[in-house]
């Protein structure tokens, strides 16, 4: 049984799948759950990226389209029956650790303690190798999107801009890159078109935790096999918070998707009350 440590920068959404449907398939020895408290540790870089994102990618107006989404993809709001992270932490007696952030000291000196084969990130932004090369098997990332297509986020929304009828989810390892490293796992859900943008996004992104979770269990608890015959990626690049323009765009696609749907439910409803 593998000795592993999750690490997370929230309590809930994946965080709390993730960790839950470890912690209760009885097929890994979870050494500790890492909890970031998301400190900048170089305020001056975050704000250059910051700035050049949304002046030079996005534009000026990417800041409502990303506010959007983001209220979209607020799984608290949207989904308080979720498990919790800290709650299973608990139920399970597994050890919590709260650090200031993510590539912090901190964190290195308790992943040398813990001597963990492998790290699993669920909800974190961009980890140093420093950090997610100490666990023997490295660190392994849960991303919900196909790589190389569907690297970066915000997750759903791109698929359904490009007008697809699923959405993958890829479990790899953490290298330098975004979403870059060797696929040890992958599957896909399909879209849960409802009435709108925010009801699609949000059903199918339950359904996406849900799929990946039980990915993530069968990928640690064979974690030696599949690394010998992991996928390399190919083709650079990855995406990030739409344009205001692609926002609309995306919504409008959606709607038009919806609205036959839509009629053919209410068509099977009103067959069924004759």
């Amino acid at each position: 049984m593998a000795r592993i440590v999750v690490m997370s920068g929230s309590t809930t959404g994946m965080s709390g799948v993730g960790l839950t449907a470890l912690a209760d398939s009885g097929r890994a020895d979870i050494a500790a759950f890492i909890l970031s408290r998301g400190q900048v540790l170089n305020r001056a870089r975050f704000l250059r990226r910051k700035i050049r994102k949304f002046l030079l990618d996005v534009g000026p107006l990417g800041l409502i389209a990303g506010s959007r989404i983001r209220s979209i993809l607020d799984v608290g709001a949207f989904a308080p029956h979720l498990p919790n992270a800290l709650s299973t932490a608990e139920r399970h007696g597994i050890p919590v650790h709260v650090v200031p952030a993510i590539n912090s000291m901190e964190t290195e000196n308790l992943l040398h303690g813990l001597d963990a084969q492998i790290g699993v990130s669920l909800s974190n932004g961009m980890i140093r190798p420093s950090v997610y090369s100490i666990p023997a098997h490295g660190t392994i990332n849960v991303h919900h999107g196909a790589v190389p297509e569907y690297r970066g986020g915000p997750p759903v929304f791109w698929e359904i801009h490009d007008g697809r009828k699923e959405v993958g989810y890829t479990i790899h390892k953490l290298d330098r890159h975004t979403d870059t490293g060797d696929v040890l796992a992958s599957g896909s859900v399909a879209l849960q078109y409802g009435s709108t943008l925010t009801e699609t996004m949000r059903s199918t992104l339950l359904e996406l935790y849900c799929s990946s979770a039980a990915a993530l269990v069968d990928v640690v608890a064979d974690i030696e096999n599949l690394a010998q015959h992991a996928r390399k990626q190919d083709r650079p690049g990855f995406n990030t918070t739409p344009t205001l323009w692609q926002f609309i765009a995306g919504a409008r696609r959606c709607r038009r998707i919806c609205s036959p749907l839509g009629e053919r439910a209410r068509n099977l409803r009103r067959d069924a009350e004759r």
